[in-house]
């Protein structure tokens, strides 16, 4: 007990700073925290955190490979890889505005007695100052992850196209594009169970609800209304066929 009693605080700050929502003082003797704990470092610092990253260091180089193989016309390609920036965008504003709607509605609490600490009126300096903010938390990984999972989805159905061209591309070129495609699949799969996870320890029903609404507002927007305009990134050349 006095282990534990020294360390709640501590844990209370790890956690909030890293964002995971309030633990009950239960939670820190049964599993649920080890679980909560461990998911949590592996997963935010390593893969959601960076999860846009993860998915556009894969996807970049197979939309420019696979596209090139189809079309034969570097425009085309060009015009299709400006996806990226397009979502690029998407996924800059959309967490810049999660962090707004959380600041603007929050409160600095004392981590100990749960007591409002009023000369905190920023989050930052709240949890900087080692306390906890309170506000509508959005949840970024769901909105994340969602949006990365649809977003590969739509790209790699390119492959179908790929598979039924008469004029296959070199041995080497096969192979880098078979390569990302499997990197991109089980990158898939990755973000599938981290979403899993997340909807199942982490954040409050409506933040994760939101959150993914966000994703799949950003997914349909784009691909299903403005990628099928004349003045955009375009479809995929398998989803394009299929919309003709």
């Amino acid at each position: 007990h006095y282990w534990s009693c020294r360390c709640v605080p501590t844990l209370d700050r790890f956690l909030e700073r890293e964002g995971i929502s309030y633990l009950t003082q239960k939670e820190y003797f049964d599993g649920t925290l080890l679980l909560k704990l461990s998911f949590k470092i592996l997963s935010y610092r390593y893969f959601v955190k960076l999860s846009w990253g993860w998915t556009m260091g894969l996807l970049l180089p197979f939309i420019f490979t696979s596209n090139y193989i189809i079309g034969r016309n570097i425009m085309f390609v060009l015009r299709r890889s400006s996806s990226v920036v397009v979502g690029t965008a998407i996924w800059f504003f959309c967490t810049r505005a999660f962090h707004v709607i959380e600041n603007f509605t929050g409160k600095c609490y004392e981590l100990q007695n749960m007591t409002v600490v009023p000369k905190f009126e920023q989050m930052n300096d709240c949890r900087k100052g080692g306390h906890m903010w309170l506000g509508f938390d959005i949840s970024g990984h769901c909105f994340l992850l969602s949006y990365c999972a649809l977003t590969m989805v739509e790209e790699i159905a390119v492959m179908n196209k790929l598979q039924k061209m008469e004029q296959k591309p070199g041995k080497a070129v096969d192979t880098i594009i078979k390569s990302l495609f499997i990197a991109l699949n089980a990158l898939l799969l990755l973000w599938v169970w981290m979403f899993s996870c997340t909807a199942v320890y982490f954040h409050d029903l409506p933040h994760k609800i939101l959150g993914t609404a966000v994703g799949f507002a950003a997914w349909y927007g784009t691909y299903k209304v403005w990628y099928k305009k004349p003045f955009s990134p375009g479809l995929p050349p398998e989803t394009e066929d299929k919309q003709e």
